[in-house]
């Protein structure tokens, strides 16, 4: 991917702050904030696919995380498909994997506030159709929330917007008159 100088300045602010105005990113980066404009506008169509919040887990007593390794065997496609598609729709979940080991391997990391919430999650997913007849869990692993010790995808985010490509806002320019 190639983005311009000014592209991976105003990602790499957004990244650390969702609700700076382009005003306010104007001023850091010393350009008019109708260029911020028109630079957020071009990132919003093509890499920012929206805007979070971050929210205190403590607060919403989100105490516990599951880690769940399962397989999914002797199931047609269809049904593997029915069953990830089911899954994801658990509002539980936070995270769910498809491993590369070649045996139809997931992991599921969901939050709950407290083991007994989780045990009713696990017998939610046991209804899912086909769970039972097609999932072999192989470990739960559960841990309190507060050994979570990062949560955060920024910092891997700026390093790949650190090594895109940049391109040459004047090929750009030109090529959008022609």
């Amino acid at each position: 991917m190639w983005l311009t100088k000014h592209e991976k300045e105003v990602l790499k602010l957004l990244l650390e702050n969702t609700r700076l105005s382009d005003t306010s990113i104007s001023e850091k980066l010393n350009i008019s904030s109708q260029a911020i404009g028109r630079i957020r506008k071009r990132l919003e169509e093509d890499i920012i696919q929206g805007y979070t919040l971050n929210l205190d887990s403590k607060m919403l007593e989100l105490n516990i995380i599951a880690i769940i390794k399962f397989n999914i065997i002797n199931c047609k496609t269809e049904t593997i498909k029915e069953i990830e598609n089911e899954i994801v729709k658990q509002p539980r979940v936070i995270f769910f994997l498809r491993t590369m080991s070649g045996d139809n391997g997931y992991i599921l990391v969901s939050g709950h506030k407290n083991l007994g919430e989780l045990e009713e999650s696990l017998k939610e997913k046991k209804k899912i159709k086909h769970f039972i007849d097609c999932c072999s869990v192989k470990e739960v692993i559960t841990l309190p929330s507060t050994n979570v010790l990062k949560h955060s995808n920024t910092e891997i985010y700026k390093d790949l917007i650190d090594s895109c490509g940049i391109k040459n806002i004047e090929i750009i320019e030109n090529s959008n008159k022609n």
